[in-house]
Formats: C-alpha cells, sequence, structure tokens
C-alpha cells in the first residue's frame, strides 16, 4: 500500500485509540497489530527527520548547539512548519500492508475512522444486513 508520510503521521492517535479503546476478534487483532507495526516503524523514521528539522531551525545556544525547541510565533517555527509540512505531503512510502477489515457493528468514532481512511475498511456483517 503506497501512503504519503503526511497519513502516518497523522493516524498514530488514531491508531492507539483503535489499539486501546476496541476488542475485536483476534484476526482482526492480528492485522490490526501487523499494520500499527509497520507504520510505528515508518513513524519512528518521520520522527528523526522532524528531529533534525527542530535543530535546523533551531535557535542556538552559547556554545553553537541547537537548543532543543522553538519558540513559538517565530520566523523560525514558520519555516520549521512550513519545510516539515512540505516533507510529509511529498513523500510517499511503500507499506506492506493491506487495510484491515473491521466489522460493521464495531463501535468506532466518526474521528478515529476519518484518520484511518487509507488503512481501514468497514466490513458488512452478513446477519446485520438484513
Amino acid at each position: 500500500m503506497e501512503v504519503t508520510l503526511k497519513e502516518i503521521w497523522s493516524c498514530r492517535g488514531a491508531l492507539q485509540a483503535l489499539m486501546t479503546q476496541h476488542k475485536f476478534a483476534a484476526k482482526v487483532s492480528y492485522r490490526i497489530s501487523k499494520m500499527v507495526k509497520a507504520i510505528e516503524a515508518e513513524y519512528a523514521e518521520i520522527d528523526k527527520a522532524r528531529i533534525a528539522l527542530v535543530k535546523k531551525h533551531a535557535p542556538k545556544d552559547d556554545k553553537g548547539n541547537p537548543k532543543d525547541s522553538i519558540p513559538p510565533n517565530t520566523p523560525e517555527i514558520e519555516a520549521f512548519v512550513k519545510e516539515f509540512n512540505d516533507f510529509l505531503a511529498a513523500e510517499k512510502v511503500e507499506l506492506d500492508i493491506k487495510p484491515v477489515e473491521l466489522p460493521e457493528d464495531a463501535e468506532i468514532s466518526p474521528g478515529v475512522l476519518y484518520d484511518l481512511d487509507k488503512f481501514v475498511t468497514v466490513h458488512t456483517v452478513p446477519e446485520l444486513a438484513k
């Protein structure tokens, strides 16, 4: 499955909600677990790039080393946000996963489903379709 880095970066909270707030049959839980492992590996790489960008745009201390954060409402934070967002939108990766089919009767908030749109589908249970 081809996804943008933005899709990976944006879905993390929804994935954690899916894993911790819901119970599924073993097959679905297994597929979710595999999906999360693949996404988390890419997320870690994105975070490394984010940290490098923070260091690039952060003010320097007295010794010339970059500070750990960028002050809000500064040209530096604006430059960081623009560069990071451009990076997330432009880059794509191929994940060795398929969308997970969730049962139709799963009670999942619309916000979680929105954030996971690329990664899940809702499967109609025959008994519920009648």
